[in-house]
């Protein structure tokens, strides 16, 4: 994370944060050091916490990428009607 200022002067680029985003705090620091897309791993959030998270990405002004890894993450991405699924 310590590269994200020296990156952001040199590229014109979207920076995709590649951690595992599981919470707002996260959404929030992540932002605040000048990344501009979060990845959510849709296996890692149970429930409602996908859908909360992804809403606390895209308040911040961000795109979610949906990260899936069976049917059933899918099913639950479609729900979200994310443009980004991978």
């Amino acid at each position: 994370m310590r590269d994200v200022p020296t990156v952001r002067t040199t590229s014109t680029s979207s920076l995709l944060a590649m951690d595992f985003v599981i919470d707002q705090a996260q959404v929030n620091g992540l932002r605040s050091r000048g990344l501009d897309a979060l990845l959510i791993i849709t296996s890692m959030l149970p429930g409602d916490q996908l859908g909360q998270l992804y809403q606390a990405i895209l308040e911040k002004g961000m795109p979610p990428f949906i990260e899936l890894e069976n049917a059933r993450d899918l099913s639950r991405a479609l729900e979200l009607k994310s443009a980004l699924i991978g």
